[in-house]
């Protein structure tokens, strides 16, 4: 689920995502609702993946610990089924939850790719292939140095 975005970015667009999330992030937060409902569901996803964890530690802890007491076997095997059954449950829902969240890091490419063009002050494509020729053309220059020329817009 994690390659989905940038997979979409890349096969739609030859945007590497990898390279330009940071700057793209920056001019979807100009649109307050919009990154309001991202950073909403990156914080569920998170929290998800936390309590995942957090059961998991858990449940490895008094399954560890409460043989050593000699006592509590029924509380031994609550724990013991319970914990697993819950984190795989957490595991599940953090799972949906993600891919909510890539698919509003899709549509983040589709609605904002032009406005971070603008920012970096390069003119909009006229036509697709000429997009994907800027977006690869604008990665070589960032990422290995490259001299290729790009035409900036003056004011």
């Amino acid at each position: 689920i994690s390659r989905v975005a940038p997979h979409y970015a890349a096969t739609r667009y030859s945007m590497n995502l990898d390279i330009f999330w940071t700057r793209l992030q920056k001019v979807v937060a100009a649109d307050a609702n919009f990154y309001s409902v991202i950073q909403g569901a990156q914080m569920q996803v998170d929290f998800l993946v936390a309590l995942i964890w957090y059961t998991l530690t858990f449940t490895l802890t008094w399954v560890i610990a409460l043989p050593c007491t000699g006592e509590a076997e029924n509380l031994f095997l609550l724990i013991a089924v319970a914990g697993p059954l819950l984190a795989y449950a957490w595991y599940r829902v953090a799972l949906q939850n993600y891919r909510a969240f890539a698919n509003l890091l899709c549509a983040s490419v589709d609605l904002f790719r032009t406005d971070l063009l603008k920012v970096l002050r390069v003119p909009l494509p006229a036509n697709a292939e000429q997009e994907r020729l800027i977006w690869e053309t604008i990665e070589q220059r960032l990422v290995f140095g490259e001299h290729s020329n790009i035409v900036l817009q003056t004011s």
